[in-house]
């Protein structure tokens, strides 16, 4: 059984009900593996990777063919690779975001040391 997998047959909102429509009428691995592909990289106003990771996991593999089974492998690795990027992008913000307040508090220690070593030079000025 080929796979359609075409993302596009219509508006992204209407092509994600359809296919949900599709899913609840007949939940095979065709139609459960089309709403996951739609859900994990579609537009961003329908996807749901969670969702669609969900629906991947619950896949009943006997009934998938070969093809549908190694999609559903791929798709899964997808998933977690995006998690994988999504949660590195958080920590490496955060830890963008302690080095700017770091370099701000040592940008004001090093303006209070040269006003301090200002201070001493002109008091060691004789007159």
């Amino acid at each position: 059984m080929a796979l359609d997998l075409r993302l596009t047959r219509g508006p992204a909102t209407g092509d994600s009900g359809n296919r949900e429509r599709k899913f609840q009428q007949s939940a095979t691995p065709r139609n459960r593996l089309r709403l996951a592909l739609l859900l994990a990289e579609g537009p961003g106003s329908v996807r749901d990777q969670r969702r669609a990771l969900e629906l991947l996991e619950g896949m009943d593999m006997d009934q998938a063919s070969d093809s549908g089974r190694a999609l559903s492998a791929l798709l899964q690795q997808v998933i977690a690779e995006h998690q994988w990027f999504g949660d590195k992008i958080t920590l490496l913000r955060a830890n963008l975001e302690e080095s700017e307040m770091r370099v701000e508090e040592l940008e004001r220690q090093l303006q209070e040391l040269t006003s301090i070593e200002q201070n001493i030079q002109q008091r060691e000025i004789p007159q």
